[in-house]
């Protein structure tokens, strides 16, 4: 019995995916025209379906230590990666525009790829790692005009609500940068989507905030891995207890 439901549910779940994903489309090709920054309108339209989809979906949505963000200032989220749900609560307690990480094939994807290029994230192409130097100038850069990100130090998505190892990646752009470094933990969004199940199902989600962690931006290369590598022990004790025990 369960099983049919959780079927259903995954219909419905990607049904209203789909759909949401074209009707932000139009909406959103139908606009830009006539506001000043596409890139911060496309986000505000993005917001209500995310929202809405938390309500429909049975999926509650707790928002701890939200406080804990500057949002007139830019910063690196540093957060455990636990599902594809995970980018949209960020972005439902975020009031500005943040970047992530999306695989080349998503852009491959009707809608979504455009959709990701449109919002300005950073494309991802694992089978060429020599593209990677370029990507890192242009994430640089980005944080260097005031532009916030999120990263996923784990680089891939856990099975559990374990904290897998972490790249350095993350904390070598905060220490190039000196921009400021938010952890966070995400707790449920697994239940709902996971990396190897097919089928979805409603859960409680939480996402919590810790005190952000001032960066002093590195003078020197010798100071840039001394820097990355303390913000990533602190960043990874930090996520740990704000996993409550559960990591």
């Amino acid at each position: 019995m369960n099983n049919l439901f959780n079927l259903f549910y995954t219909i419905a779940l990607w049904s209203y995916t789909i759909s949401a994903f074209f009707t932000h489309a139009i909406i959103y090709s139908l606009t830009k025209y006539f506001v000043k920054n596409k890139r911060e309108w496309s986000f505000i339209l993005t917001k209500p379906f995310i929202s809405l989809s938390f309500s429909l979906f049975a999926c509650p949505l707790t928002i701890n230590g939200l406080e804990n963000i500057q949002q007139d200032k830019n910063f690196i989220i540093a957060s455990n990666h636990q599902s594809i749900l995970d980018i949209f609560i960020h972005f439902k307690g975020l009031t500005k525009p943040i970047s992530f990480f999306a695989k080349q094939e998503l852009t491959k994807i009707p809608i979504l790829g455009w959709n990701i290029k449109e919002q300005g994230h950073f494309i991802v192409d694992r089978k060429r790692p020599k593209k990677a130097v370029k990507q890192l100038a242009e994430v640089k850069a980005h944080l260097i005009s005031g532009y916030s990100a999120i990263f996923f130090p784990e680089g891939t998505r856990s099975l559990d609500d374990s904290v897998g190892p972490f790249k350095r990646g993350a904390f070598l752009l905060a220490a190039q940068t000196g921009t400021t470094i938010i952890p966070a933990y995400i707790h449920g969004s697994n239940h709902v989507i996971h990396k190897t199940r097919h089928l979805s199902m409603p859960s409680k989600l939480s996402v919590t905030y810790g005190k952000p962690i001032p960066v002093e931006r590195a003078k020197t290369k010798i100071e840039e891995k001394e820097i990355a590598e303390k913000l990533l022990k602190k960043v990874r004790d930090e996520m740990l207890s704000l996993s409550g025990g559960r990591a």
